[in-house]
């Protein structure tokens, strides 16, 4: 998008891809990305101009800063603490207050994640529920001449879960915090003006995505590993990209596209600004976003370094806005 998406479209007019090229791309990619740097904010992602235009115009604008993982806070009860706010919290509640500011009839989304878990080795902690699942294991033996054989089999292992009453404490936390930060005005109302979704509720629209995109081609089944495939996406990078691991879980990408399967989405201006290490997953989602119809002037993403502070960020984010309607302005 912005200026990276011009590059991209130019790429695929002019020549069949090749590796020599794509490296290339990726190149100049990372030039634009650098030149739309402002202080530690990424616009490269970005047409503020058109999603100025668009809520100017009276186009419904959605936008997402606030994005808490349940992990990061109390997995038990699902509180989100006030006082111990993790530093991208910090920025995104900063952010979206700005945000909520400059457009203050946008709609505020924030999907709070209760379904990716901290537990890399799937112990189980004390008090909290264990569900059984089957994983792929590497099988390591020596044969009788001492060479050694890796082979492959499922074994049972302990998956740590979310109670249901932790997983609806942290929305209710999560409102509350936004309310806090002034995110969600005392009289909003819910869906209206704001909507907070539960990626674990996330699983039945995921397989509605897939259904979908498989209707048009774009899926390949790897046993439970599901793929989206397109040979013409707008980055070849992102020609194959993961939804769904082999023990069957949902791979955020797929969890976040499937947020938009809605018609009513592709009239909804979309701005989801998120700190840099989200940049390769949501230049993964915009492809698929893309083949279900959303234009790309109508999807924005900000990216900004989560060690600037969350009044720096909010600072930049607000100046460029500014600058922006003054240049519309004058036009």
């Amino acid at each position: 998008m912005g200026k990276a998406k011009e590059k991209i479209e130019e790429f695929f007019s002019s020549s069949e891809p090749k590796k020599e090229s794509i490296k290339s791309l990726v190149h100049d990619l990372n030039d634009i990305e650098k030149e739309s740097i402002i202080e530690g904010v990424d616009f490269s992602r970005a047409q503020l101009g058109d999603l100025w235009r668009d809520y100017q115009s009276g186009r419904p604008v959605d936008f997402e800063t606030f994005q808490p993982y349940l992990e990061d806070y109390n997995i038990l009860t699902g509180e989100i603490w006030a006082d111990k706010l993790i530093p991208s919290d910090k920025i995104s509640l900063a952010v979206g207050k700005t945000v909520r500011k400059i457009l203050p009839d946008s709609r505020v989304v924030a999907l709070c994640d209760d379904e990716h878990l901290p537990f890399s080795d799937y112990t189980e902690p004390n008090g909290r529920p264990a569900g059984v699942e089957r994983l792929g294991v590497a099988n390591v033996t020596k044969d009788k001449h001492g060479e050694i054989k890796i082979g492959w089999e499922e074994q049972e292992v302990k998956s740590a879960v979310y109670s249901p009453e932790a997983k609806n404490n942290f929305l209710v936390s999560a409102e509350a915090i936004m309310r806090k930060h002034e995110m969600i005005y005392p009289n909003d109302e819910p869906s209206k003006n704001y909507l907070l979704i539960s990626e674990s509720s996330k699983a039945a629209d995921a397989e509605k995505l897939v259904a979908l995109l498989a209707e048009q081609g774009f899926i390949r089944r790897q046993g439970e590993k599901i793929y989206f495939v397109n040979p013409a996406a707008e980055n070849p990078l992102y020609r194959e990209i993961e939804l769904r691991r082999n023990n069957g879980h949902w791979r955020c990408e797929a969890l976040d596209a499937s947020s938009f399967l809605k018609p009513e989405n592709l009239d909804i201006t979309h701005l989801v600004v998120l700190p840099n290490y989200y940049k390769k997953q949501q230049d993964r989602v915009w492809e698929i976003l893309r083949v279900l119809g959303i234009d790309s002037s109508h999807y924005h993403n900000i990216f900004y370094d989560e060690k600037m502070s969350p009044a720096e960020v909010a600072r930049v984010i607000e100046e460029a806005f500014v600058a922006v309607a003054e240049m519309e302005e004058a036009a």
